[in-house]
C-alpha cells in the first residue's frame, strides 16, 4: 500500500486541482489491501476455498464481537449472538469484507462524478454536498469490514497464531 499511496500523494502535489481524482485511486486501493489480508488469513488456514469451506463446516461459531453482536441480538433477533453454523459464519465474514471493495469503488466513482459536476466540495461538510454522504457510507462500510476481520481473527486465532496475524493486521491498518 505504501508505494501506491506515496506515488499518488507525490502526483497530487504537482496536480493539486485534480487531487480528488488521484486520492480516489489510493482510497480504493486501501479496500483491496484489506481484502487481500483476509485472503491471506484464509490461506493460512487452508490452501483452497473448498477445503476452507469444509473446515468451517465443522466449526462451532464463537459469539460475534461486540458491535456486531448488538445488531445480531437486537435487530436480527438472534438471542445466541452468534452465527448458526460455520459455513454461514464464513459466508457472512466473506461478504462483510468484500463489500468494502465494492463500496470504495462506487465511492471513488461518485467522488469523480460529483467533483466533475462541481457538487463534491472537498472543503465542506455540508449535507448539501456529496462529500459528507460518500464519507459516511464509506466509513460504515470500513467499520463493517474491520469488524468482520476481527471476528475472523477471533474465530481462528489459535490456528493462525504461528503466523503473527495480529501484528500483520496492525501493520496494514
Amino acid at each position: 500500500m505504501v508505494p501506491v499511496y506515496t506515488i499518488a500523494c507525490t502526483v497530487s502535489i504537482q496536480f493539486y486541482r485534480q487531487h480528488v481524482y488521484i486520492a480516489s485511486i489510493y482510497e480504493f486501493y486501501e479496500s483491496l489491501v484489506i481484502a487481500a489480508f483476509f485472503l491471506l488469513l484464509c490461506q493460512y488456514l487452508q490452501h483452497d476455498a473448498t477445503s476452507l469451506s469444509q473446515a468451517f463446516a465443522i466449526v462451532e461459531p464463537k459469539p460475534w464481537v461486540y458491535p456486531i453482536r448488538f445488531f445480531v441480538v437486537h435487530i436480527g433477533r438472534n438471542k445466541a449472538g452468534k452465527a448458526q453454523d460455520g459455513i454461514r459464519l464464513l459466508n457472512t465474514i466473506w461478504v462483510g469484507v468484500f463489500q468494502f471493495c465494492f463500496v470504495k469503488f462506487a465511492g471513488a466513482l461518485m467522488k469523480c462524478i460529483t467533483e466533475a459536476a462541481d457538487v463534491y466540495c472537498k472543503e465542506s461538510n455540508s449535507a448539501s454536498h456529496a462529500k459528507i454522504w460518500i464519507m459516511v457510507i464509506e466509513i460504515i462500510s470500513l467499520v463493517t469490514a474491520m469488524m468482520c476481520l476481527l471476528q475472523f481473527y477471533h474465530q481462528t486465532k489459535e490456528q493462525i497464531k504461528q503466523h503473527n496475524a495480529l501484528l500483520k493486521f496492525a501493520a496494514i491498518k
